[in-house]
Parts: structure tokens; sequence; C-alpha cells
């Protein structure tokens, strides 16, 4: 019967371990152990499981390591697993089976990495990734890169390119929030990526990956620099060279997510455009396309993006994505579009859709909140808004909604605590911002209107829209991203100034009135919104 043997490195793993090669036992031949430095009990635990355990000098390096451990066994096949994952035994009952086909030099094994979050069936939420961990044991395969490891280097020249799936499954506990803040993975992993880029400043993926951990450490500037250049570099390769970076289309999808959140909506659009020229058909290009398109006021266009996302298969396993792409999260945004048009019904059963899909997705309950609130179900709004509370009181989300629905009531203090809160989190620092600003106009204070009004970037219609009363007001030039549609953003004027008459803001309805004729040239049709106050 062909052999398998388990091969670990491990580090003060003694919180996991024992778990670890508990599940192991009943499904491989050996377990190999290379220890690389613990000061805790994970050599006891690893002998206590007959394990063979060799000693390694950690030198920053995790292939260096994966590849010792290598040498430690005498199986015909290698399982490569982490301390901190546990084998799903309900996935293991065909192995046997796989790893008598001959022709076979490796599989994919799914790993489901927890997130911390809860899924929509009310479980634990997870993302999973198949990766090459289950192979023959040959010299020719080896581990590659200092982080990010892997062996797919060494399968590509032994041709075994595409790749079956094991369907074994490896619940991994390592991207928990407080495994990496406790293990300072991200800072870890930062170090080395970056030690790699000075020898190998070509390597696209240690790019691609040292980004991914710029916007774990929320660094968006410098992810979005890097992500820039890992796109526009791998773009530049020849087809053939393309084809070995599975990951590139979800560098362009993240580029062009990075350019959004930073008000710079036609550099975005240019690399969505290049994206969508040589990805048609991955829905994390398309989504990222469509928000765009959403955000600068281009309806029809956005809804079309959309709908092709939905309508994507996942397209490779080494680098699937985000499985939301091509479900709920388009129908989110497509009830936005909806909504933004004035088609409430649609914009409803876009929203119904992608909540069967994702009941407990916190962006779709916050949507669901805002349309019972503007179709005038007032009730199940605030039933809807006292559930997030509950659950999600600091979430960046939930507290602009709640701003939003606190000033609708006229309850000016309140709203304004919570954009405060808000303007912390950058997902939501710009909205809140263009709220907080009209807010201190209503209160007749002009300066720390225009503090915030320097510090808003624009990079969805109301801000823009807020960008544009406040420049007129402050007598201030207006420079907004060219792909923003004028009409639209001539319609989040009007509700700016919508606002404000209902705040009985005379001083500044005056001051706009007094300033827009000079924005006309820049945005035509907004001196015409300049009606003065009741």
């Amino acid at each position: 019967m062909t052999s398998l043997a388990a091969c670990l490195i491990v580090r003060d793993e003694e919180a996991h371990l024992d778990a670890c090669l508990e599940a192991l036992g009943p499904f491989v031949d050996e377990i190999c152990v290379l220890d690389t430095g613990s000061t805790d009990g994970s050599v006891a635990i690893a002998e206590g499981h007959g394990a063979r355990v060799g000693r390694f000098a950690w030198c920053d390096d995790f292939a260096a390591a994966r590849n010792a451990s290598l040498e430690l066994a005498t199986a015909e096949w290698i399982l490569s697993v982490d301390a901190d994952e546990l084998l799903d035994p309900e996935s293991a009952g065909g192995l046997r089976e796989l790893l008598g086909d001959e022709e076979r030099q490796a599989y994919l094994v799914w790993i489901d990495n927890l997130d911390g979050g809860t899924g929509p069936d009310g479980r634990p939420s997870l993302h999973s990734v198949g990766l090459p961990r289950l192979f023959r044991r040959r010299p020719e395969i080896r581990w590659e890169r200092p982080v990010h490891e892997s062996v797919t280097g060494s399968l590509l020249a032994l041709g075994c390119g595409d790749l079956e799936h094991s369907h074994l499954r490896l619940v991994h506990h390592g991207y928990l929030p407080e495994a990496i803040r406790a293990g300072g993975k991200h800072e870890r992993n930062r170090r080395i990526l970056a030690s790699r880029l000075e020898e190998r400043p070509d390597d696209l993926f240690s790019t691609y990956k040292l980004a991914a951990t710029c916007v774990a450490m929320e660094e968006p500037e410098r992810a979005r620099e890097l992500y820039g250049q890992c796109w526009s570099r791998g773009r530049a390769l020849a087809a053939a060279e393309r084809a070995r970076l599975p990951f590139l289309p979800l560098a362009c999808a993240e580029a062009v997510r990075l350019e959004t959140a930073s008000g710079q909506l036609s550099a975005a659009w240019t690399i969505a455009l290049q994206g969508l020229e040589d990805f048609p058909t991955v829905s994390e290009i398309l989504f990222r396309a469509g928000e765009v398109q959403r955000r600068a006021g281009h309806l029809e266009a956005a809804g079309e993006l959309l709908v092709r996302a939905r309508g994507c298969e996942a397209w490779t396993d080494l680098y699937h994505g985000e499985p939301g792409t091509r479900a709920e999260l388009p129908l989110f945004a497509l009830a936005k579009v909806a909504a933004l048009a004035g088609d409430l019904e649609l914009a409803d059963s876009c929203l119904a859709t992608g909540r069967e899909l994702a009941p407990r997705h916190l962006e779709g309950r916050a949507l669901a909140v805002r349309l019972d609130s503007v179709a005038g179900r007032g009730e199940a709004a605030w039933a809807g808004l006292d559930e997030l509370l509950g659950e999600a009181p600091g979430h960046p989300e939930v507290l602009l909604l709640a701003g939003e629905m606190a000033w609708a009531q006229g309850e000016v203090e309140t709203a304004v605590g919570f954009f405060q809160g808000a303007r912390e989190a950058p997902a939501s620092r710009a909205a809140a911002r263009a709220w907080l600003a009209v807010a201190a106009l209503v209160s007749g204070e002009v300066g720390a209107a225009s503090e915030e009004a320097r510090a808003l970037v624009a990079s969805d219609l109301p801000e823009a829209g807020a960008r544009a009363l406040l420049a007129a007001m402050g007598g201030s030039s207006l420079e907004l991203d060219r792909l923003f549609h004028p009409g639209a953003v001539l319609g989040e004027v009007e509700a700016w100034l919508g606002e404000l008459r209902s705040a009985k803001a005379a001083d500044a309805l005056v001051a706009f009135a007094d300033g827009a004729a000079r924005l006309e040239p820049v945005l035509p049709g907004i001196a015409g919104l300049a009606a003065p106050p009741d």
C-alpha cells in the first residue's frame, strides 16, 4: 500500500500541536516534525505522538525549513500541514485510492481559513483556497520563496500545471484575529517580503503578497502602489509568462478597489478596462469595475458589469478569490444601483436574493435598513438598526447608518456622535466627513465645515456632491475626478441642499447662492440649484 507522511515545521505550537497530530494519526503512516527553536512543550508533544523530530536553525525562510522537513520523511507521498491546521476526517475517505494513481504527482488540498466571523448559515465564516499540499516525495519537488512558500514552481517544471483536487480539507486557525495579533504574522511577513524584494525586485508574487500584507496592516497607500506595480509589470509580460501568474487578475481587482477608495476613479477605470480586456470572465474585476461606475453615477454601465459578475464561474482553484463577487456582493451593489435610479421594487428584489445567499452579511443587512427607511417602512428600519447596534455597535457601516437615521429624526447631536465614530475607519471616513461638514454648516460652524471639506476624499457620489456644495460656499476651486457623471453630482448637491433647507440653515444657503455661479463653468447647472431659502 502506498505510504504517506505528514510533514510539519513548528515553533512554540503547544497550544495547537496535540490536536493537529491527533487528527492526522489515523490517516498517515509517519509524522515528521521539524522544530525551528521551540521553548515550550512542542517537541515533547510531537515525540508523544511518535513523530520523527528534527531540529532547524531558523533563518527567516519558510521554504528552507519545509524542504528540511521533507528530508525527515521516508514515505512515498507527503502531506504538508501547519500546526494550527486540523484535518477534517470526513474529507479523507478516498485518500488512499488517490495516492495509488501512478500518473499523479500532486493534488490540491482545500485550506479552510477561519477569519473570526460568522457565515450565512450561522457557522464560523471562512475563505477557502486550493493549494498543492499533497505530493510525491521526489527531489524535484521542493518549496520555493521565504514566505507564502509553494511547490507550484516545481510542479510546473515537471509539467504538472493542471492539478486535481484530493478533496482533503485542512481547517486553518492561523488567520483568526487573535492568532495574528499574538504571533505578529503581518509584521514578520512584511519584513521577509520586503527583504525578498530588495534582492529580487521583479518577483511579482512577493509584490502581490506584500501588498496584501499592507492592506491587512491598514497601509492603503503603500498597498495601492504595490498592487499597481504588480499589475502593470505582470501585464507587460509575454502571454506564456503571465499564464504562470494566476494571482494577476486579483492584483488587478485590488488595484481597482484601492484606486477607487482613494478617489481616483478615472485611474481605477483605466485599470479595470485593462483587466476586462485580459480577463473578461473574472468576477473580481467585473465587480470592482461595476462599483467604479456605480460610484461615478453611470448606472446603466454599472448594472451591466454587475450582472456579468453574477454569471461568472470560479476561474482557478489556486487563486479563486472572493466567492461573494459571483454571488451576493453584485446583488447588493445592484440594489444600490436600482435605488439610485429610483426603482425601489427592483432594489428590494436584488437585496432579497442577496440576503438569501448571505443572510448575516452586515452590508446587506445595513442596506436593507436603508431601503426600509427610504420606502417608508420606519418600524422595520428601526428594528433592523437596533439589531445591528446590538451585534456590531462599533462597525463603521453601522455607525454611519445610525448617524443618518438619527439625523433624519432631527437628532443632530446624536448623529454627529455616530459620524465622528465612523470617521475613524477608512471604509466610512469620506461619507462621515461629508455628513460632519454639513452638520457644521447647520450649526453655523463654517470653520469646522471647511476643515472637514479639506480632508474629504470624494470616492462616491454623495462625497462629490458635498465637495461641490462646500466649494461653492467657501470660495475654493472644485476638483472632482472626471469620471463622475455631472448630472448625478448635481443630484447629490440638491440632496445636501435639501438637508440645509430642512434645518433652516439660512446663512449656509445664502453663501451657496452667492458662490454657485462661480462654479458654473466647472459643473454646469449648479447655479440653478441656488434657490433662496424659505
